[in-house]
């Protein structure tokens, strides 16, 4: 449910950055500062998943239920005002302020909903007693060039957030075994570019200690494959990456 929730909330902060855009900013009626409010807001939420990936509890799952919950509301809330805003495009000002008005409603609601889950999220720290918890040396805050774990062009691929998640859910489950995921389907269609966007993404980066990236073609042999994964999946006598 975590990473369901870091999706939702990651597709959140997309459209907000798009709104804001000034192309299309001019075109819209918004309260800009209460847009940045929400974006900080999930932003912050976003940073809270990927340091606390490991924790494990009920209450964090139901919150993070919650912020699945509001951020699939919010994003609703907002198309729907977008698609009205643009298909009126009224030049009345008295209809324009109406629409910022409702559009402030209804953003107001979503961040008083924000709010509660924040102060829940904080009371659950401080029974941590981790309060002061430093983020990892290497987080990689917002505004670098990592999206969702993937370059931007991934995310033009045709479901590829919802496959990402999939994917996601499966490795943290902690399950006590070992798991094999198999990607399976036509040359081209991005299986490389799903896996290697899951190893990289920041909630997993978290999630897991030691993770290993290398490829095994299909004349393999065991013993090989079990020295890479002690090495670190380096080849040991040339100690370059297989893949």
């Amino acid at each position: 449910m975590a990473a369901a929730a870091y999706a939702s909330l990651l597709s959140l902060s997309r459209v907000l950055e798009n709104i804001q855009h000034p192309a299309r900013r001019s075109r819209l009626h918004l309260d800009p500062e209460q847009v940045q409010t929400l974006q900080e807001k999930v932003k912050f939420l976003l940073e809270f998943l990927e340091v606390h990936s490991q924790r494990r509890s009920q209450e964090m799952e139901d919150l993070a239920r919650q912020m699945a919950i509001v951020a699939d509301e919010a994003e609703d809330i907002i198309d729907l005002h977008v698609v009205c805003q643009l298909g009126e495009a009224s030049r009345d000002k008295s209809h324009d302020m109406t629409a910022v008005l409702s559009f402030c409603q209804d953003i107001h609601k979503v961040i008083e909903k924000i709010d509660s889950i924040m102060n829940e999220l904080m009371m659950i720290q401080e029974d941590w007693g981790d309060v002061s918890e430093q983020r990892p040396v290497d987080y990689v805050p917002d505004g670098s060039s990592t999206v969702f774990g993937s370059s931007g062009k991934s995310s033009t691929m045709v479901g590829f957030d919802e496959h990402l998640v999939r994917v996601m859910d499966e490795l943290t489950r902690n399950e006590p075994d070992c798991q094999i995921i198999p990607i399976v389907g036509m040359g081209g269609i991005g299986k490389t570019t799903l896996a290697k966007s899951t190893f990289d993404n920041p909630y997993i980066v978290h999630h897991f200690d030691k993770r290993i990236w290398f490829t095994i073609s299909q004349e393999y042999r065991a013993r090989e494959i079990l020295v890479r994964l002690l090495n670190d999946g380096k080849n040991q006598e040339t100690s370059e990456n297989f893949g």
